[in-house]
């Protein structure tokens, strides 16, 4: 059954400041593969990492290459503190996983292409709507090299979210790297009916590819943008709801289905 028509509700998560101090985010290659599949590889993995401590939600975006096919996915997490966020970075390294018989690394599997991922300190992250209507992200990260941006994204961030609220947007993190010198924007954008399907979906998509995010920056930071991709969502992991009683998982995308956890998975 589609998480969309779950018989349980998202409990504990509401509009309003996000009691959040670290963030990870991933990128993933995959290679040409339906959603469903996907989703069936993916999905005990996820419900595993859901569970890690201090997890607050699990963005899972995705986006079919126009040049290539394939599947560009990830995910985008934030934690109740830098320190549980920066554990979970170390734990992926760790855990292993049955692939064909043999026991690998979680990133050593066929499923994957390549890999990337980044851990954050939060500078500050607010919900502006619920999470039924959140359909597509955008995350933009830069690299710097002045001093003393740290205290000015602090300064930034009560402006920035207050210019970004009139986008009509769903979510905001702004996220700070000190150590690597990096900035991140990760901001997730809504419909009407809170599903990836259709023209509203297409739109929403649209809408987060040619949002004035950038501008929100100020030039006195100097930042080089080395990524910014808009994704729809796939999966959205919300271990606050489930320890509530409420749904852990919701799809956006109602033609996808929570698998049947029989199966043999890629």
């Amino acid at each position: 059954m589609p998480a969309s028509q779950s018989p349980k509700p998202i409990l504990g998560y509401s509009p309003g400041p996000l009691s959040v101090g670290g963030a990870v985010t991933v990128e993933v290659i995959i290679p040409p593969v339906p959603l469903q599949p996907l989703m069936d590889a993916q999905y005990l993995d996820s419900k595993i990492m859901s569970q890690r401590p201090g997890m607050y939600i699990k963005y899972f975006p995705y986006l079919y290459s126009p040049v290539n096919g394939k599947l560009l996915g990830g995910g985008c997490y934030t934690f109740d503190t830098y320190e549980h966020a920066a554990e979970y970075a170390r734990w992926t390294e760790t855990y292993e996983v049955e692939s064909e018989g043999q026991t690998i690394k979680f990133w050593d599997r066929p499923l994957f292409e390549s890999h990337r991922k980044w851990v954050w300190r939060v500078v500050g992250a607010h919900s502006f709507r619920e999470m039924e209507a959140q359909v597509c992200t955008r995350l933009i990260q830069w690299k710097y090299e002045n001093d003393g941006v740290g205290q000015k994204l602090v300064e930034l961030y009560p402006v920035l979210k207050e210019t970004i609220k009139d986008l009509d947007v769903a979510v905001v993190w702004l996220l700070h790297n000190s150590e690597e010198k990096m900035v991140g924007l990760h901001v997730v954008f809504r419909n009407e009916t809170g599903t990836v399907d259709g023209d509203l979906a297409q739109e929403a998509l649209e809408e987060a590819i040619k949002a004035p995010l950038e501008t929100l920056m100020p030039r006195d930071l100097s930042l080089k943008k080395f990524f910014d991709r808009s994704s729809f969502l796939l999966t959205m992991w919300l271990p606050i709801s489930r320890e509530a009683g409420g749904t852990e998982l919701h799809i956006p995308l109602r033609s996808v289905a929570v698998p049947d956890i029989s199966l043999d998975y890629i």
